[in-house]
């Protein structure tokens, strides 16, 4: 393990050999089953007894990149979202006939909100003087947001018109050819079609008005002026004739110094909202130039020619390409402060139906633009229900999946809201990079392309000059310090340092090493490249410039460094200067693009992918400036832009139509390496594939998901099948509807990308004929053998990170391809995950009377083991000590708002079952095992990130905890870990795999896991003879209305590690007939009873038994032992 200061009383010892359970037999084949039925095949070899585990403290887990535990996190501020009784403003006018009877019901609805929310307000004032309203909203959700302590939460959370409360989950901005790539340029040309009469509203971070990208003024000065006056309500009278028929409105409900982030040095989470959304961030500026700028001519000047006129080569003259949409109209809500983070994502939305607020919904904006969310947030986010009805309403919301690249589920809220159309990012062949300028040798002097560093001011430092040197050795990364002779030789001079593109692999990042060289006297810092396009950016040093090269441009420099006669010099004036066309990365995935959710709750996400890497637009307050971004944040308003151009072109489409659309056509494959080779990306990545304005302009027929209104997905989910059914069969139906004139001729068929064995799909009818104005159904098919069934990873997928195995979801995906009569072939995303489930359980065997009784756990049933390697799919089972029982939490909803759970995340979190158990080696138990099993009232989709279980251990016997091990996947990646906190010094000392192992272990889609802990890292001994120690568990989440960031607690329980009352040999068996797991003597206190507290009151020891590959309700069994 990485060192650390702490050191387990004891000798650290050497961890034991990997335990190893009996051999693999190869499975026979099942019979077939068209219905559920015990398998009748011939006789099976399955492994029984005890399974394959890690040893303690045997997989070295890089302790830095230790989560945050919820020790720390309940430490955190807590502002809360109150959803009030009644009906939204929306709703109301949706029942009302007439327009004026729409607007007075409209209104009526907003003031009682208004009332009510008031009303919670000075309850939880009369609690905590200090409690303040954030927000209130009455549009789509009644509600009001409030900062308070947890008393005053109480309160409120009990008041009769309060629904429930939710915590605010901060948001962060997930931060040009690519209008001829998508087929933009040739939408103008030709259908003369630029987003007439369409209003996006971006909702970010304000926008730049007064740039010429926008038809503003085009100074510096004029954005200085507009900040001079940010909080003035009469901001649209400065604006020149082009800016105003751009920038149509806006609201800024942030105010400057705002910003979220509880762990932010400038932390300010009470809003100061007024009426103007001038950008003092960038972000949102930069969004809405890729939207809906005019563009710019190569003088700088806002572009007022023919957007049907233009030609390829005249993009290429532009200083900036117009948006995707340049006739399009914006809307800005600014909800974000300078800096940070945002809770301000509902009031944005919900002033989205009614931007002017006289209650007359009709002006509702068309679309709304988000390049924003929050990785791991849960689908079922109180945020998402706005989103949705936003949907329903008639506004069509582009979210970005966000930039955490591909890690299972990381895809947060709001993207993952069913409704939305959620953008993925993926590369163009085009790219606007800084320069270097290369002096010697003449060979390959001149201007080379790449990155400049962050930190540096390159606008204000003049140019720096230097011969460049290499570092010599294991060192030529530059990640320790320098040597005496690489000192020397970087001395005043230009240091050259190796770069790896691999998180997983990379020993540093950037700052680290230009601090090194800039320590041994460097002038400056050149680093290399491996990879193109760039997967980020780099921060390098505030003192001294850095670069980086592209990959071409590394290898062109390569020899004149080792030759010693490189000389370059830094120049802030080349930013942004080189036009770089490489075809070869055009439509491959961008690395930052996150994987989205896997359809537990909801649909697959994201829905398409769209270009968002080294995207070029407006650079805020430059003037006429532009500046160069990647991130799903830039490839969302491309995605929006064209949905302008389709909102235009059929005005009176629903909004699950113009979705279904973009994705529909969205039917160019994205792919894993150069020259659209490798492997295309599945839906889980970029959703249907890569957006097509012409085709999604031109077409009339739209397909979607019947069964989940507004997903537009075929998503199956998850899909458990028992061992004992032979096979199964999952059938999803699609709407196809003809838009059009005529009647049109479509050919089903499926086009896998995905692949999973046991997993297959297919459609029916073989051809279907809609007439014009009709609509008609596909059914997709999904067949399963359950014998055949294997634990596949996606191949685009890397199989280990940090060493060792990810956890991962299997599925078997593509798409439904409807190819019409003309050719064209239109897109349905098709997804399942297919995972079987043991049919098994225990039952306790007892021998002998009294003192001289033993007892064991006998399985019986059928459990699994499919396939061999890291593809097996293996039944495992472990056995502990029951602690305590904790009862059902009932549901928020009506007279019940506390101690309820607020959606199914929640639910996930509700303990059921808590235990313990513990296992020796033959020297004693410090270098055994020592676990905690927990099973709840409902599945989590992933777990460690929305939900983290958690125990509390206090093993000094004075009622405070001195240890938390704490579930959570090590930072960045799917290895999911049980990390160790000394509380005393709050650092992590151990890390220890879930379920014992790396291995498959069924932890997603499930109720129950176990919770490994190294006994020598909390004081056990081999020498001790009892080791007592107290637990609780607990689930921390933001989704709970508990003030606490408890979904639940159960305990404290009393444990005996060394003398534990049941004592299983082993910490996890194969679930398999025929396994048998010895307790030996049940151990008794010194009045013959059991170590109980209350916790079994009828005298009994009870034994909790967890299959983990069981099926929903069936995974915790309760034995009581005589």
């Amino acid at each position: 393990m990485p060192s650390s200061s702490f050191s387990p009383p004891g000798s650290r010892r050497t961890p034991r050999p990997r335990r190893a359970g009996a051999a693999v037999a190869v499975l026979g084949s099942l019979a077939l089953a068209l219905a559920p039925s015990v398998v009748s095949a011939a006789p099976q070899q399955h492994p029984t007894g005890p399974a394959p585990t890690a040893s303690p403290g045997g997989v070295d887990l890089p302790l830095d990149g230790a989560p945050t535990s919820p020790s720390q996190l309940r430490d955190e501020p807590r502002q809360v979202f109150v959803q009030l009784a009644g009906e939204g403003a929306a709703d109301a006018a949706q029942h009302a006939r007439g327009r004026s009877a729409k607007v007075r019901a409209a209104q009526a609805a907003r003031h009682a909100a208004r009332n009510k929310g008031q009303q919670v307000l000075s309850r939880a004032k009369g609690l905590d003087a200090q409690a303040q309203e954030l927000w209130s909203v009455g549009n789509a959700v009644p509600g009001i947001a409030i900062s308070a302590d947890s008393d005053a939460l109480r309160a409120v959370a009990q008041m009769d018109q309060v629904v429930k409360v939710s915590a605010l989950i901060p948001k962060r901005p997930v931060n040009s050819n690519g209008a001829e790539l998508t087929n933009v340029l040739k939408t103008w040309q030709d259908t003369g079609t630029y987003g007439d009469g369409v209003t996006i509203g971006i909702i970010d971070t304000g926008t730049d008005y007064t740039h010429a990208d926008l038809g503003g003024q085009g100074t510096t000065q004029a954005w200085h002026d507009a900040r001079a006056a940010a909080a003035s309500a009469d901001w649209r009278d400065s604006l020149t004739a082009l800016a105003a028929a751009k920038v149509v409105g806006g609201y800024d409900l942030s105010g400057d110094d705002y910003n979220a982030d509880p762990q932010a040095p400038d932390y300010q989470p009470t809003p100061h909202p007024d009426e103007n959304p001038i950008d003092c961030y960038g972000h949102g500026s930069h969004v809405a130039g890729i939207a809906a700028g005019y563009g710019e001519d190569a003088d700088g000047s806002t572009f007022t020619g023919t957007y049907g006129d233009l030609t390829s080569s005249d993009l290429g003259s532009m200083r900036m390409s117009p948006g995707m949409a340049p006739a399009a109209q914006i809307y800005s809500l600014k909800v974000f402060g300078c800096t940070g983070s945002t809770d301000l994502v509902i009031p944005a939305l919900d002033r989205a139906l009614d931007p002017d607020g006289d209650g007359d919904l009709g002006d509702h904006l068309d679309i709304v633009n988000l390049s924003l969310g929050s990785d791991y947030a849960t689908v079922d986010d109180p945020e998402n229900d706005v989103v949705d009805s936003l949907a329903e309403h008639g506004v069509l919301p582009v979210i970005a999946m966000g930039n955490a690249g591909d890690l299972t589920d990381v895809g947060g809220s709001p993207g993952n809201a069913v409704r939305s159309l959620a953008v993925a990012s993926s590369v163009d062949d085009f790219q606007m990079l800084d320069g270097l300028r290369v002096d010697a040798p003449a060979d390959v002097a001149g201007i080379v392309p790449g990155q400049n560093s962050v930190a540096y001011d390159w606008a204000t430092e003049p140019p720096v000059t230097g011969d460049v040197v290499a570092l010599s050795g294991a060192n030529s990364d530059g990640c320790g310090p320098l040597g005496p002779a690489d000192a020397a030789a970087v001395a005043g001079k230009v240091a050259w340092l190796t770069w790896d593109s691999d998180d997983g692999t990379r020993r540093c990042g950037s700052a680290g090493r230009s601090a090194n060289v800039k320590a041994a006297g460097a002038i400056g810092a050149v680093f290399t490249g491996d990879v193109s396009p760039f997967t980020a950016g780099i921060t390098g040093d505030a003192d001294i410039p850095v670069f980086q090269l592209t990959k071409a441009s590394t290898e062109t420099l390569q020899p004149a460094v080792e030759a010693g006669t490189l000389v370059v010099t830094f120049d802030g004036a080349l930013a942004l200067t080189v036009s770089d066309v490489d075809p070869s990365i055009t439509d491959l995935v961008s690395s930052f693009s996150s994987r989205g959710t896997h359809g537990s709750i909801g649909v697959v996400k994201p829905d398409v992918a769209a270009p968002g890497d080294s995207i070029v637009s407006i650079g805020v307050g430059s003037g006429d400036g532009a500046l160069s971004e990647s991130g799903t944040s830039m490839a969302t308003p491309h995605a929006a832009g064209i949905a302008a151009l389709v909102k235009e072109t059929h005005p009176g489409w629903t909004v699950e139509q113009l979705k279904a659309d973009l994705m529909n056509t969205a039917a160019h494959d994205v792919w894993s390496e150069p020259n659209q080779s490798g492997h295309a990306y599945g839906p889980a990545r970029v959703g249907a594939g890569r957006v097509d304005a012409a085709a999604a302009v031109g077409n009339t027929v739209v397909a979607y998901s019947t069964d989940v209104p507004g997903g537009v997905s075929a998503s199956f989910g998850v899909v458990a099948v028992p061992i004992t059914q032979a096979t199964a069969t999952r059938t999803r139906t699609v709407t196809v509807a003809n838009t059009g004139g005529s009647p049109a001729t479509v050919t089903p068929s499926y086009d896998a990308a995905v692949e999973q064995p046991g997993v297959s799909y297919s459609v029916s009818p073989g051809t279907l004929t809609v007439g014009a104005g009709q609509t008609g159904r596909v059914v997709v098919t999904m067949s399963i053998t359950t014998a055949e069934l294997r634990h596949s990873i996606d191949p685009t997928m890397a199989p280990e990170q940090s060493s060792v195995p990810r956890q991962y979801v299997s599925d078997a995906s593509g798409r439904l391809v409807l190819t019409t009569a003309a050719g064209q072939h239109l897109r349905v995303p098709v997804y399942g995950a297919v995972k079987p489930t043991s049919q098994t359980s225990a039952s306790v065997v007892t021998t002998g009377h009294g003192k001289k009784a033993t007892s064991r756990i006998d399985y019986s049933g059928h459990g699994f083991t499919l396939g061999s390697g890291s593809e097996s799919f293996t039944s495992l089972t472990s056995v502990s000590t029951l602690g305590a029982t904790s009862p059902q939490l009932p549901a928020c909803g009506g007279s019940t708002t506390t101690g309820c759970t607020v959606n199914q995340t929640a639910v996930a979190g509700d303990l059921q079952y808590v235990g313990a158990g513990s296992s020796p080696t033959p020297t004693g138990y410090a270098d055994g095992w020592l676990w905690f099993s927990i099973a709840t009232y409902g599945d989590w989709a992933t777990v460690g990130n929305s939900t983290i279980p958690y125990v509390d251990l206090d093993t000094t016997g004075d009622g405070q905890a001195d240890y938390e091990v704490y579930v959570q996947n090590l930072t960045g990646t799917d290895v999911l870990a049980a990390w160790l906190v000394d509380l005393a010094s709050g650092q992590t000392i151990d890390a220890e795999p879930v379920n014992f192992t790396f291995e498959e272990s069924n932890v997603f889609d499930t109720n129950v896991l176990t919770i490994p802990v190294w006994p020598a890292m909390v004081g056990v001994t081999d020498t001790a003879r009892s080791y007592p120690i107290t637990y609780q568990v607990g689930t921390f989440s933001y989704y709970t209305n508990n003030p606490t960031g408890d979904i639940d607690t159960a305990g404290p329980v009393s444990y005996d590690v060394v003398r534990p009352n049941i004592a299983p040999p082993e910490p996890l068996y194969y679930d398999q007939a025929g396994t048998s797991v010895e307790l030996g003597h049940v151990g008794l206190n010194k009045s013959g009873a059991p170590h109980c507290k209350g916790h079994c009151p009828d005298k009994r020891f009870k034994t909790l038994v967890l299959h983990l590959h069981g099926a929903t309700g069936e995974r915790a069994e309760v034995l009581y032992l005589p």
